[in-house]
């Protein structure tokens, strides 16, 4: 039996036939993603660490439709540089159709006890990264279907007191999606979402280190 087709405003979504890649998708918002595009029909692949957080999440997922796990660290370049080919080759398809950069990393802080290595850190994991992805993954996208969906967050527009690396890099990304969009356009669309708060379990550790008590979280980091 084909699974049910997710309906948003009385409006099918259907992607079957369609190849998504989520980087950082063994947790928080890019698990939701990648089950949203399990369930729409996409054969899905989520990018992330290799372990135990990334096979439970594909054991999870798997009964939603076609999803694979790709063990890589994204916070090395020249595997960003390669993440779209091996994923296309990995599962078999002639062309990625979607991406989803959900990979990201985050720390509260003080501004002045943030380290020039915990910056670049931050930067190089949450923009490099996602730059260089998509900049691998437009060409081998089909001309006018192509879809690139990066997770930015409202602290890209707003700022953070005590995660300035992270607000940084997040706004960042919005302009990055905007120069993306026009470089790229009319062959493939690339769009930024700002999500709030979400109880992830990257959230609920800072929220224990914050208060010195445990929330439960469904979920990682964004």
């Amino acid at each position: 039996m084909t699974p049910s087709v997710p309906r948003r405003s009385g409006v099918a979504i259907d992607l079957h036939n369609r190849f998504a890649l989520v980087t950082g998708g063994a947790g928080g918002l890019g698990r939701a993603c990648a089950a949203a595009l399990a369930r729409a029909g996409a054969a899905v692949l989520i990018a992330d660490l290799p372990g135990e957080r990334l096979e439970s999440t594909v054991a999870a997922l798997a009964p939603m439709g076609e999803v694979t796990a790709l063990p890589i660290d994204l916070s090395d370049m020249a595997n960003c540089e390669l993440l779209p080919t091996r994923a296309v080759h990995a599962v078999g398809a002639g062309h990625l159709d979607v991406l989803v950069n959900a990979v990201g990393v985050m720390r509260t802080q003080p501004m002045h006890t943030v380290t020039s290595e915990q910056w670049r850190k931050t930067m190089t994991i949450n923009l490099d990264g996602v730059f260089t992805t998509i900049r691998s993954a437009a060409p081998i996208m089909p001309s006018g279907t192509g879809s690139i969906v990066t997770l930015s967050s409202v602290a890209g527009r707003s700022g953070r007191a005590n995660a300035v690396d992270y607000a940084a890099s997040k706004a960042a990304l919005l302009s990055l999606t905007k120069s993306a969009a026009l470089a790229y356009a009319p062959a493939v669309r690339v769009n930024a979402v700002c999500p709030g708060v979400v109880l992830t379990d990257m959230w609920s550790g800072i929220v224990a280190d914050a208060t010195g008590s445990s929330v439960r979280a469904r979920g990682t980091r964004t």
